[in-house]
């Protein structure tokens, strides 16, 4: 099963949305080194939170571009999330997000305080426009070897349909 990537610089008119089910974002951080595994690890500490939604809430999952063919990403995606719509995001994009969680690496790489937080953020505020509303579930999880990062926000106002 092949996974489709979503490329935007703005809003996306390629995703359809409707108000009043809500949507959930979820921004992936991974370095080169990132396993399947290590995706897997994160996603089974956020499932839970995306679950308790009822009926389940439709999942957007945001990635750096250069990131968007990642092995370990296109695996964790087919075998994890494979009804997930995907969305790329650049690097310029996440400038200036602010973040709940603030590291010193990605405030000088990024321009942002958390990848994966910004990259939620920027996914519902391209569906969304400026400034979005949004709840933060997750905040930055950490994978244990430190190659991956996920966080959650979701949208009350904001769903996406396939």
């Amino acid at each position: 099963m092949a996974v489709a990537i979503i490329m935007t610089t703005g809003i996306d008119t390629n995703i359809s949305t409707t108000q009043h089910h809500g949507t959930i974002a979820i921004g992936l951080g991974l370095r080169e080194g990132a396993c399947t595994a290590d995706l897997a690890a994160l996603w089974q500490q956020a499932q839970p939170l995306w679950c308790r939604n009822t009926p389940r809430t439709p999942l957007l999952i945001a990635v750096l571009e250069r990131k968007r063919e990642h092995p370990a990403l296109l695996t964790f995606l087919r075998e994890h999330l494979p009804f997930a719509r995907c969305m790329a995001i650049s690097d310029a994009t996440l400038q200036g997000i602010l973040t709940p969680t603030q590291s010193a690496t990605s405030l000088q790489r990024f321009g942002c305080g958390s990848v994966c937080e910004a990259l939620a953020w920027a996914a519902i505020s391209s569906l969304q426009g400026i400034p979005p509303r949004g709840q933060w579930l997750l905040l930055r999880q950490i994978s244990s070897n430190r190659l991956a990062t996920l966080a959650m926000v979701q949208s009350p106002d904001l769903r996406i349909s396939s």
